[in-house]
């Protein structure tokens, strides 16, 4: 028999998700609850230690583990650089190019700005909020965009070096896919007229997604077999 086990997933703001669809939210809450995860709002973290999480007017909370998840950060070895940076992450523009001569930045080490197309950011001030509230058009940090960026700066590259111009990345949100154990929830897909869903819907969307990412790197023979363990 295995041993019980508590599980407490503390927010600072008023709902988990903060910022987005409350839809959105109200259904990953439900998907967690339901898989008897206990979940904490409103609950500002002043303290650590190595048995007890301390809050603002709420009551400590003893752990075993604690996984902290608390945002973004670049890295303390950008301050010691001449790159124009934010927080200790890089600026850098729509082509990924920061201000030192051939240095590129992208990922949890940058702030990247990428240009603006007709309904590009349906929740950008969600990520905004989350990522840099001082900061305009922050991609969100998501598999999606990270892969998106990857090929274009890997592109943009072999533009520079080739002498041709380096091409501006424009970031397209085409819907959000979060898994909650063997759930998964759906919000704002492109071309599916539902706001938020789950469901056996839901869960072959993001096996899709998976699929053709896998043969993107690999061959569609090994996206099939991989199929039933995604």
């Amino acid at each position: 028999m295995s041993a019980p086990v508590e599980i407490h997933l503390v927010e600072m703001e008023a709902h988990i998700f903060p910022g987005h669809d409350p839809e959105f939210q109200g259904s990953l809450r439900k998907k967690l609850e339901a898989a008897n995860v206990t979940v904490h709002t409103g609950a500002t973290c002043i303290a650590v230690d190595e048995r007890t999480m301390q809050f603002e007017e709420v009551d400590d909370l003893d752990y075993d583990v604690l996984v902290w998840a608390g945002g973004v950060t670049g890295q303390d070895a950008l301050s010691d650089t001449t790159i124009e940076t934010n927080h200790s992450r890089a600026n850098a523009s729509s082509t990924f190019e920061t201000s030192a001569d051939r240095v590129y930045a992208i990922g949890d080490a940058a702030f990247v700005h990428p240009k603006i197309e007709e309904n590009v950011f349906d929740e950008q001030t969600v990520w905004q909020r989350i990522v840099n509230p001082d900061t305009e058009n922050v991609p969100p940090p998501t598999a999606e965009a990270a892969i998106e960026a990857g090929k274009q700066i890997g592109n943009n590259i072999a533009r520079v070096r080739s002498g041709s111009e380096p091409v501006d990345w424009a970031y397209i949100n085409k819907g959000t896919l979060v898994s909650v154990g063997d759930e998964v929830v759906a919000h704002n897909v492109i071309g599916v007229p539902m706001n938020t869903f789950s469901g056996p819907a839901a869960r072959t969307l993001k096996r899709a997604v998976s699929a053709r990412w896998i043969t993107s790197i690999s061959s569609p023979k090994r996206a099939l077999t991989a199929w039933n363990d995604m």
